[in-house]
């Protein structure tokens, strides 16, 4: 299965500069339709600005969108915004916390509960090549 004639973006925190840069080295410029830096919102992710550009770089409406990320930030922030929300859940989850907890494992806990937030996703997959099962 393929994603079809859907366009295709990249929405980040990175610097317009960094994400150019990025994006042409690994060769994924060549798929993308839009690389879209929250510089243009002057905010970052997950203020509702940065969701705003999606619609404005791709020409499309919020419910036309659908957002994929492995933060639980993102996840929330996309999908309080409007957008149908992908999460690509890596790993398989926190796991169970063990004594003491370390940064790293803090982080991926808190990473993998984003329902605590009151927005969940509509989707959940375990990597990007389960995505058209999503469409």
């Amino acid at each position: 299965k393929s994603l079809g004639d859907r366009k295709l973006a990249i929405l980040s925190n990175g610097s317009t500069a960094m994400l150019s840069a990025l994006v042409k080295n690994s060769g994924l410029d060549v798929y993308l339709d839009a690389t879209i830096s929250v510089d243009g919102a002057r905010k970052f992710k997950p203020h509702p600005d940065c969701y705003a550009l999606v619609e404005k770089a791709l020409g499309v409406k919020k419910d036309e969108v659908i957002f994929v990320s492995s933060n639980g930030f993102d996840v929330v922030g996309a999908k309080r915004f409007g957008f149908k929300v992908v999460w690509i859940r890596r790993g398989g989850g926190p796991g169970v916390p063990v004594d003491p907890v370390l940064p790293a494992q803090m982080y991926r806990l808190l990473r993998g509960h984003a329902e605590s937030l009151g927005y969940l996703q509509d989707y959940t997959v375990s990597a990007l090549t389960d995505l058209p099962d999503c469409l």
